[in-house]
């Protein structure tokens, strides 16, 4: 009875649950989710998320004088339907972007 006690014991560690976190994406990230490693895995997710919605913000949140305004008003919209911004950021931008686009005549 003991020696299987003992087998047991130590096949417990190799067959153990563990559960895992993972990231949509056209190629997804999956991170193991153990007790010990919770906290730094949510950590390490939000400076993702954080990075994402930056980089988003740098390259689409600003009025560019050489891509046509209607895809920029494109680009704000898509923002504001995934929340990188709020709606009175959208309004302020196309609002910009429409007085460019009066004021040049297009």
């Amino acid at each position: 009875m003991i020696p299987v006690l003992i087998i047991v014991g130590l096949c417990n560690q190799e067959f153990r649950k563990e559960s895992s976190k993972s990231l949509t994406a056209s190629k997804p990230i999956v991170f193991f989710y153990t007790k010990k490693d919770i906290e730094e895995v949510d950590v390490f997710i939000s400076k993702i998320k954080e990075s994402k919605k930056d980089y988003y913000l740098k390259n689409y949140y600003k009025v560019d004088n050489l891509i046509p305004v209607h895809v920029q008003i494109g680009r704000i919209q898509w923002l504001y339907e995934n929340r990188y911004i709020n709606e009175s950021d959208a309004q302020f931008i196309i609002n910009e972007l429409e007085s460019k686009r009066i004021i040049e005549g297009l």
